[in-house]
Order: structure tokens, then C-alpha cells, then sequence
């Protein structure tokens, strides 16, 4: 009678449920949400030149680099931005997930079955949640934060530690250019290597390091050296966090929803409960290997629940460190701690996708980019063309990019052929020569649409979803 390995039918039935749960959580396409309309929005100005730099970008905070990697696509691909479905931009995310799964090749003593399997895990369930598949750069600012962890970690066994050291410090730079996040969590990471006494720095790899980070991060930041001023604007973004990271800015964003502070939180618990549980035989590894990155994900957990800034996409930081880092060592004990960090994980897996939501949508956002053209259609000789109060910092200018937008006050804004007003309040504006309907954008956003009585035909059966 053959042998039944039960770890390996486990995993197995765990890497099957995984790929159905993660097919079920990417099998309807969200429509674009305000963050994401923002990102396209700063790629398709980065792709027209340096007279629409992205350091004169009225969101330049957000940092370059997922519009730089879109930009790349786009060239590759011989895809305009006109075309650019949302499928096509949340593949950007997409592929540094997939190089920051890799990085668990880098995590010595682990068999490569173990490596293989996680590998495949993180990748088909997003890093544990589902935000990987979100057209947001904090999947690439965690995905240089684990590769530069994971080459400090190798440089003590590597023939050449200067080089792994400098390449750990352009992976903290590329972070750095995603976010300015991201120099609280390297300062967390030094921070925490220096108390556990991780001897891995002298003045050469100091140097090596440094010079590595800040070639990466101006390179980056300054998109490949052709807008220079992007290094100053990076220093501005960091005084304006600190009002925003301090509750003291009206761009401070609260809590909708605590859950996935408690996910997070769940999380790191098992990772450090394997952790306790496998401290007899860490030897093997060194335990401040395994401390270092969960210890930093616990510090970067403390420091985004303590501040007043509430974005749960920045936990992905706090929980792909461990998962890339520490669980496949944890994967190497016995069958018995194993099954339990198995189902432990599935188990969070199966809670992510309803505990990590964003404020979506309304699907009637995306038809309304067909409803808007036979607007244009029924709008008579004139230029059609769509006049918006307020900024754009919501998903209408991903849905109206084929149409001659206008924002704010300009000229003729007043007698455009369709014209939206932010809703303040209940009642509904009466203007000549328009009808108006309300249109919701997402959930605790709505406009007033003004269509101008040259636009003949029924607006609400127009416009009507």
C-alpha cells in the first residue's frame, strides 16, 4: 500500500480552495474607484511629456512610479490610455506581486517544494488579500520593501555582500518613490535590526547601501532623471504627511471600517504564535532572521493603527513581510505546525475578500460613458464638450476620458452642453435652459447633472442606469 502523505494533501486541497476562492474574488471586474481613476489620470499626463510633468500633477503625491510602469505597458503594448480597460491597468499591481513572490527563493534552508507552493499561494490570493488586483501602487512599494529585506537577510551569506547590500538599498529606494510611507518603515526596519544586534552593516556596506538607495529613489522619483523637480516635490509630500498622518489635514482620512486592522492583527498573531512555537529549532536559521521581518511588519502594523490616517492598503507592507519572509521557514517544522499555519492562513484567506473593501463605485459610473456619448450625439452643430465643479479626485475622468472635459471655472463653463455640480446639499439647483437628475458615484458621493435642452431627447431614460 503506498503511502498517504495528509501535509501534502492539505496543501494541496489549500492551494485548490485558494485558486477557487481567488477566482470567485477577481471574477467580477469593480468598476475603477477614485484612487485608481487618480493613478490613470497621473500615467496618462506622465505619457504626454515633460510639459505635463508629474511634479506639476495636482495628485504628484501619490509618487511616479505605477504611472511610469503603466507608461512602460503602454508603449510595449501599443495601448492608448483611451483604451487602457481596467483589466489592463490592474495588471500593473499584478506583475510586482509576482516579483515579490520570487522573493521567497531568497529565504535560505526551505526546501524548494515549500517555496514553490507559497509562491503560488501569494500570488493567487493577492498576498492574502485582494488588493494586489487594485490599480494602487502599495503593492509596489511592498514589493521593494520585502526584496530589500530579503537581500539585507541574504547578505550575510553571500561571496558578495556589498552588491546584495547596494541592491537592498535600491529596493528601499524604489519604495521610497512609490510613498513617503515608506521611510517610516525603513526607519522601523534599521531600527529594529539595530536592537536585535544584526552586526550586517559597516561603514563599506553603509556606503554601498546608501548610495544604492539614493541613486534608486532620484532615478525613480525624478522619472528616469527627466523631471528633476520631482526631488523636491518628494520633500514636500513629507511635510504635508505629516498633517495628513497627524489628523491635522483636511486630507486626513478616518476609518470606514476597522476590520482590517483586526484581519491584520489576526494575522500577525498566528505568524508570531509559529514563531513561539518554532523557537526551539530556529537555531537552524538564526533567529534574528526570522525576527527581523516579523518584528518590522508588527512595528508598521502598531504605527498605520496609531495614526489617525486610516488606508487599510497600507497593512499590505505589514503582512506580506512575514508571509514572504517568515512563514516558509514556519512551513519547515513539524507536520503538525504546519497544518495548523495552514489552516490558520486559509481560514483568514476565506475572511479577506469581505474584510478588505473599499468604498466602491456604482455600477452605474461605467455606463455612463455610453449614456454621455448619445448625449454628444443629440447636442446639435455646437462642440460638445462636459463641464465639472470641483477637482478629480473620483472616478469620472477615467469614464469621461473620450470626451472634452473641463474642471473648475473656465471659459463657457457655465452654458456647456452637460454640466456636473457636486450634491451639498438636498436641494436640487434650478437652472435655465437645463434639466437636471442626480447621478451617485460612489456610496456618499453624488453630482447634479445639467443637460442642456439642445440635447434633445428623455434624460432620465438617457441617463437612467
Amino acid at each position: 500500500m503506498p503511502t498517504f502523505s495528509f501535509v501534502r494533501l492539505t496543501s494541496a486541497l489549500i492551494a485548490a480552495l485558494c485558486l477557487i476562492l481567488t477566482w470567485r474574488i477577481t471574477e467580477t471586474v469593480w468598476p475603477l474607484h477614485a484612487d485608481e481613476a487618480v493613478q490613470w489620470s497621473l500615467a496618462e499626463q506622465l505619457n504626454r511629456g515633460n510639459e505635463n510633468a508629474y511634479s506639476v500633477h495636482q495628485d504628484r503625491f501619490h509618487g511616479p512610479t505605477l504611472g511610469m510602469v503603466t507608461c512602460i505597458r503602454a508603449r510595449l503594448s501599443g495601448t492608448s490610455f483611451e483604451e487602457m480597460s481596467p483589466e489592463f491597468l490592474r495588471w500593473s499591481p499584478q506583475i510586482f506581486l509576482g516579483i515579490m513572490a520570487l522573493a521567497v527563493g531568497l529565504v535560505r534552508g526551505v526546501s524548494w517544494w515549500i517555496k514553490g507552493w507559497l509562491m503560488v499561494v501569494i500570488f493567487l490570493t493577492g498576498g492574502l488579500t485582494p488588493y494586489a488586483r487594485t490599480y494602487i501602487q502599495e503593492m509596489l512599494l511592498a514589493a521593494g520593501m520585502v526584496w530589500g529585506a530579503a537581500l539585507v537577510l541574504r547578505a550575510k551569506q553571500s561571496s558578495h555582500p556589498l552588491k546584495m547590500i547596494g541592491l537592498a538599498g535600491a529596493c528601499f529606494g524604489w519604495a521610497l518613490a512609490c510613498k513617503v510611507t515608506a521611510l517610516a518603515y525603513l526607519v522601523i526596519f534599521l531600527f529594529v535590526g539595530w536592537w536585535l544586534g544584526l552586526a550586517y552593516f559597516n561603514r563599506a556596506r553603509i556606503i554601498s547601501f546608501a548610495l544604492g538607495l539614493l541613486i534608486s529613489w532620484a532615478m525613480f522619483q525624478s522619472v528616469i532623471f527627466t523631471d528633476l523637480h520631482g526631488l523636491s516635490t518628494w520633500w514636500q509630500q513629507l511635510g504635508r504627511a505629516f498633517g495628513v498622518a497627524a489628523g491635522i489635514s483636511e486630507d486626513t482620512l478616518f476609518a470606514e471600517s476597522y476590520a482590517p486592522w483586526f484581519w491584520t492583527g489576526a494575522w500577525l498573531a498566528l505568524v508570531a504564535y509559529g514563531r513561539w512555537w518554532a523557537r526551539a529549532r530556529l537555531g537552524k536559521w538564526g533567529q534574528a532572521e526570522v525576527d527581523l521581518p516579523l518584528l518590522t511588519a508588527a512595528l508598521i502594523f502598531l504605527f498605520h493603527t496609531a495614526l489617525p490616517y486610516k488606508t487599510p492598503w497600507l497593512l499590505l507592507t505589514a503582512i506580506v513581510l512575514p508571509l514572504v519572509l517568515v512563514v516558509p521557514v514556519l512551513l519547515s517544522g513539524t507536520k503538525w505546525e504546519r497544518f495548523v499555519l495552514f489552516l490558520g492562513t486559509w481560514i483568514l484567506i476565506a475572511c479577506s475578500s469581505r474584510v478588505f473593501v473599499h468604498t466602491p463605485t456604482l455600477a452605474q459610473v461605467p455606463k455612463l460613458e455610453e449614456k454621455v456619448a448619445a448625449v454628444a450625439k443629440l447636442s446639435g452643430p455646437d462642440p460638445f464638450y462636459i463641464a465639472i465643479e470641483g477637482g478629480h479626485y473620483w472616478p469620472l475622468p477615467y469614464y469621461l476620458r473620450k470626451f472634452n472635459v473641463g474642471y473648475g471655472t473656465f471659459p463657457r463653463a457655465e452654458v456647456a452642453p452637460l454640466r456636473l455640480l457636486p450634491v451639498t446639499d438636498a436641494s436640487q439647483p434650478k437652472v435655465e435652459g437645463y434639466q437636471t437628475l442626480r447621478l451617485h458615484v460612489r456610496t456618499g458621493e453624488d453630482y447634479w447633472v445639467l443637460v442642456a435642452n439642445s440635447c434633445k431627447g428623455p434624460l432620465m431614460e438617457l441617463l437612467a442606469p
